[in-house]
């Protein structure tokens, strides 16, 4: 028995509202997300963004339709952002960071992946990695000035350990001449003398293992996956 038109006719809206109910979700996704998606077109130019792009630069959506995405880098990337597009457009992923331009004139450093999917259109995540640049800075910043620190105490250890080394050296002369010219008085002279010895060598320790601990520290190679350190390259 074959189906009525009726039958047929039945089954179009169901599938209809389904698929706008799902481009509903995935628009709702789309906008809600707290990373920018930026759609570009063959030519490079954006085709539709979401509220976090449009934060990220300055720009309202209206702003962004049509622009070439080259006009939103810095000038470094703007330069290698047609390489890009060519190997984007045959086929490739791009993994990388970028500086975006914002409508202000400040960079906004961003982690980008896109890909092409259906249609030859692509799809662009861009992660604010403003966070994590100021982080990165910081610990820069604070290794720099232990590293000055240690250098200025390094400095500061080795011009006392000269004048301690001569004082040790003066004090086993002063101990041999009176060994040779005062014997009588070498017992009361010995152990005050021993006293000041001790605590020579306990300073001069303290400044060895000071000087160690300013001093470069050393390397040691550890098994390491590679994948992960050049997908961030």
């Amino acid at each position: 028995e074959q189906p009525s038109a009726q039958g047929q006719g039945a089954a179009g809206p169901p599938r209809a509202d389904g698929m706008a109910m799902s481009e509903a979700m995935y628009r709702e996704l789309f906008e809600q997300a707290s990373d920018g998606f930026m759609i570009v077109d063959k030519q490079g130019c954006c085709a539709d963004v979401n509220q976090a792009v449009c934060a990220l630069v300055g720009y309202t959506r209206e702003e962004l339709q049509s622009r070439p995405l080259s006009q939103l880098l810095m000038d470094g990337d703007a330069a290698r952002w047609p390489t890009m597009l060519g190997e984007l457009l045959r086929g490739g992923v791009l993994r990388a960071e970028w500086l975006l331009r914002h409508k202000g004139g400040a960079a906004v450093p961003v982690e980008v992946k896109a890909k092409q999917f259906d249609g030859g259109m692509l799809q662009l995540l861009l992660r604010d990695i403003r966070d994590r640049r100021t982080a990165e800075l910081l610990r820069m910043q604070h290794a720099e000035r232990l590293a000055a620190v240690g250098s200025l105490m390094a400095q500061l250890a080795h011009e006392i350990r000269n004048p301690l080394n001569a004082a040790l050296l003066q004090l086993k002369v002063l101990m041999i001449r009176v060994h040779q010219y005062a014997p009588a008085a070498e017992r009361e002279v010995t152990m005050p003398a021993t006293a000041i010895q001790m605590e020579l060598d306990r300073l001069t320790k303290l400044l060895k293992e000071f000087l160690e601990l300013a001093g470069p520290a050393g390397v040691g190679l550890v098994p390491t996956k590679v994948g992960p350190i050049l997908e961030r390259v």
